[in-house]
């Protein structure tokens, strides 16, 4: 991303990229990590599947660790959190299925709570953080979000002129009518939004069916909050993954890539198999 970044933290951002490669497809293995962590808990405990996964091991631990914190990409670390978030929230509800109707209501309104108080405190003490939230803020000022918003321009005026069909799918029409609206010296390869790609690519029936795609799916996962199906926690890490992807796809267009796609179709799957033991 093009990011404002110290001298220092250029350094260390450029040493950790060269090493370990664009860091965005790295965020996503991390939240596909999870899931697998998620599907192996189940695994060895309650669930009877077959195919095992293997934990992840220490190495790659604290490499994705490291990564998070000195790549200073903000898309990866708004979507960690995000994952990270919904995946204890989830957990969290999930444990407490069996308490009394208020306890219910109190513990997740006072985990969102504590959740806020620790990001106010990680924007207001920790500069790395600061500066990214600042910069996303900045609107305009900042070059990273202005690149964005005059692709975004060029993506809605696409729109208006098909809103129903769209161009077609796939990199060679978007590179073939996108430079009919670009503005001068903001060339793109995509919308940098999943939302606005699919609206330009595929029209409304096509985010229509998207969306419906992805909330009947969520709407399944949710069951397993309450429910002792056998892929119950696997499907709980399916959500949180969905959620980082979603927050990130908000503003980038990784998610086409298909390693990355790859976990999104993962996680539908899964939770298309979340059904109440027999």
């Amino acid at each position: 991303e093009e990011e404002a970044l110290t001298p220092q933290e250029a350094a260390t951002a450029y040493r950790y990229i060269r090493y370990l490669g664009r860091p965005w497809y790295r965020y996503r293995i991390r939240e596909l990590a999870f899931i697998g962590f998620q599907i192996s808990l189940q695994t060895n405990s309650e669930c009877k599947v077959d195919v095992k996964f293997q934990h992840p091991d220490a190495t790659s631990g604290v490499e994705l660790e490291q990564l998070k914190v000195f790549s200073y990409g903000r898309g990866g670390w708004l979507a960690l959190v995000a994952a990270l978030g919904s995946l204890v929230l989830l957990l969290v509800l999930r444990a407490i299925r069996h308490w009394p109707p208020l306890w219910k209501r109190l513990v997740p309104l006072a985990l969102l709570a504590a959740g806020g108080v620790l990001l106010a405190l990680a924007v207001t003490q920790v500069d790395p953080i600061r500066t990214r939230v600042m910069s996303l803020l900045a609107g305009r000022g900042d070059s990273s979000n202005n690149f964005r918003i005059n692709v975004w321009l060029a993506a809605i005026d696409m729109i208006q002129d098909r809103p129903w069909l769209g161009i077609g799918p796939g990199n060679a029409a978007f590179n073939s009518v996108y430079p009919l609206y670009q503005q001068p010296k903001f060339n793109a390869l995509s919308a940098y939004s999943v939302p606005l790609e699919l609206l330009v690519e595929t029209g409304l029936p096509g985010l229509i069916a998207c969306i419906g795609l992805a909330f009947a799916s969520v709407r399944r996962g949710l069951k397993a909050l309450a429910s002792d199906a056998d892929l119950a926690l696997p499907c709980i890490g399916c959500l949180a993954a969905i959620t980082g992807l979603l927050v990130h796809g908000a503003a980038d267009t990784i998610f086409f890539r298909p390693a990355v796609q790859i976990s999104g179709w993962f996680c539908l799957a899964t939770l298309s198999q979340c059904r109440p033991r027999a």
